[in-house]
């Protein structure tokens, strides 16, 4: 976690401390106690740091303000200072943070431009996946490994195009590609392809493990799950599933194409499609039940359920939808949020900060929160963060502490935190200084 620096204490800095935009010159490596911190003049900031041997290193900090400077340490490194009148942080393009209202960023993951990516994925050791257009890349917090068909690793992709990840209970990572469905095992690293039956079943849109541990499948042809004893298929279609509208009609289900699947509580299936509305599937029983119409394409993109069980459905066009009691597929009391046409109206994904208790959603435009618990609250929204541009934000990712990470198509993978400001204030008083 982050710390403050006291700088009466003698606080002991680790490391070199951070270039800050030029304006905090990087100290060398080596260990560093802080002696003293006072006003200089009218407007710079004088710190003395006495070093190894003969390593003695004086810095200036120009300030916009009087006599107030916030000093921000992360991991004993002095990363940032905000003043008293500038009202933000004072940000550098090195810096290893930057502030921004609720939001410290770290430098982003760099991506290719031309790899655009399309999901991310963490697994159960914290090693970071991400599907782009040319493979799938791990990402170990040090370095990056890409996995993809060419001529040195030929096959293990039937096609380089990723668009979904699942990890199972058996140490397998599930690639579902534009055509075909990949199992890596990570103890072996050995790679398997799927082909489900149907021509409709090529491209794989969404993966998930139900907590038996089974593997569902979306795609234009349905949602299927995979028999891992007989490394089969099951698909849900109009030779085996009935459909129960929300007026009641009973009907073989026809053509839908699922964009997302999720589980409550009872481990039941929530199942978005992309224009055959939003549905639930009691297991075992070959029957689903489709909630009234959401929209006026009836789609239901992406699924979240939150801790009070209510369910929201981000949209294509549309915006969000909650639903308070999704139990009742009849009357679920659905509530719209406003949403302005071809701008932060498609949701491709919804997840849970419980630091800030906000919700978080990627969008084409960008990204944006929305405080759940505050009545009548409107989604804000972020188009860009410092310099880098959150268009085609296409997948969000939270570990539930504070930690987000938005995957852009184009920009690379930027992390935020959202814990309470690191940042402190001290009145430096003056009145004894001999300039």
């Amino acid at each position: 976690p982050g710390e403050l620096l006291d700088v009466d204490d003698r606080t002991i800095l680790a490391n070199a401390l951070m270039s800050l935009g030029g304006l905090l010159h990087a100290a060398e490596a080596g260990t560093y106690a802080a002696r003293h911190l006072v006003l200089q003049g009218n407007l710079a900031l004088h710190t003395s740091l006495l070093g190894k041997a003969s390593h003695a290193h004086h810095h200036r900090l120009r300030t916009t303000g009087r006599d107030h400077v916030k000093l921000l340490v992360l991991q004993h490194r002095v990363i940032g200072y905000k003043t008293h009148l500038a009202g933000r942080a004072i940000l550098g393009s090195d810096a290893y943070l930057s502030y921004l209202g609720k939001l410290i960023q770290l430098p982003p993951i760099t991506i290719a431009p031309t790899e655009e990516a399309s999901c991310m994925f963490f697994d159960k050791e914290g090693m970071m996946w991400v599907g782009t257009n040319a493979g799938v890349k791990s990402y170990d917090g040090y370095h990056v490994k890409t996995y993809k068909t060419n001529a040195y690793q030929p096959g293990i992709l039937p096609n380089n195009t990723i668009r979904s990840i699942a990890e199972d209970h058996q140490d397998n990572l599930w690639l579902g590609t534009r055509n075909g469905l990949v199992r890596m095992n990570k103890r072996t690293g050995k790679f398997k392809t799927f082909f489900l039956p149907d021509e409709s079943q090529r491209i794989i849109y969404t993966l998930f493990v139900s907590k038996d541990g089974t593997l569902w499948i979306g795609t234009d042809g349905g949602l299927s799950y995979f028999n891992s004893k007989t490394e089969t298929f099951y698909t849900y279609n109009n030779k085996n599933t009935w459909l129960i509208d929300a007026d009641g009609s009973k009907n073989r289900i026809t053509n839908y194409s699922v964009k997302a699947i999720i589980e409550d509580r009872n481990g039941d299936l929530l199942i978005g499609t992309w224009s055959a509305g939003l549905m639930r599937f009691h297991r075992g029983s070959n029957t689903f039940y489709r909630y009234p119409q959401l929209n006026a394409t009836n789609s239901a993109y992406s699924l979240f359920l939150d801790k009070h069980n209510h369910l929201w459905v981000g949209t294509w066009g549309y915006g969000v939808v909650r639903l308070d009691n999704p139990q009742n597929v009849r009357q679920p009391e659905m509530h719209q949020y406003p949403y302005s046409t071809n701008h932060f109206d498609t949701f491709y994904k919804i997840v849970y900060d419980p630091v800030t208790k906000t919700l978080w959603a990627c969008t084409r435009e960008g990204a944006c929160y929305l405080e759940e618990d505050m009545p009548n609250a409107e989604w804000k929204r972020y188009t860009s963060i410092g310099n880098n541009p959150l268009n085609f934000n296409n997948d969000i990712a939270t570990d539930g502490k504070g930690n987000i990470w938005l995957c852009t198509q184009n920009n690379g993978i930027l992390q935020v935190n959202t814990q309470p400001s690191l940042f402190k204030l001290w009145n430096l008083d003056t009145s004894h200084t001999h300039l």
